[in-house]
């Protein structure tokens, strides 16, 4: 689905709207909630799941509503998914992480037990990252 049609369905929430598609993990779907009622900023951000770059998709992006400028990508790194993959699933998601930073597309990752323990902070790094 391209840009222009997820907007076209897309859920107003303050000044985020979500776009269709799905999520793939309970814990993703917290983040966006999350995002959707505590992240401040005066800008309209379209919130897109399962973004397209190259052979690879980022868990969520924002996009500025207006320009469609990509903002940032926010990979959620949850205990489900990753818990017992180790050493090996994190260099994977590392080197696709660099991949897709190197075609200009920043990356912003939460981990679940951040995301439990240090909300606050996440909001703060979100704001700072969106804002500027």
């Amino acid at each position: 689905m391209t840009c222009d049609e997820q907007k076209r369905y897309s859920i107003s929430n303050q000044n985020f709207s979500e776009g269709a598609g799905e999520v793939d993990s309970s814990f993703e779907r917290s983040v966006i909630e999350f995002i959707k009622e505590n992240v401040k900023t005066d800008r309209k951000i379209d919130i897109l799941k399962q973004y397209e770059v190259g052979s690879y998709f980022i868990d969520i992006a924002l996009v500025d509503e207006r320009t469609r400028e990509f903002i940032l990508g926010i990979e959620v790194d949850g205990y489900r998914y990753h818990g017992g993959m180790g050493y090996n699933k994190y260099l994977q998601d590392y080197a696709r992480q660099m991949f897709i930073e190197s075609k200009g597309f920043p990356i912003y990752r939460i981990r679940e037990i951040d995301f439990k323990i240090n909300k606050e902070g996440i909001k703060k790094d979100l704001e700072e990252l969106i804002n500027n």
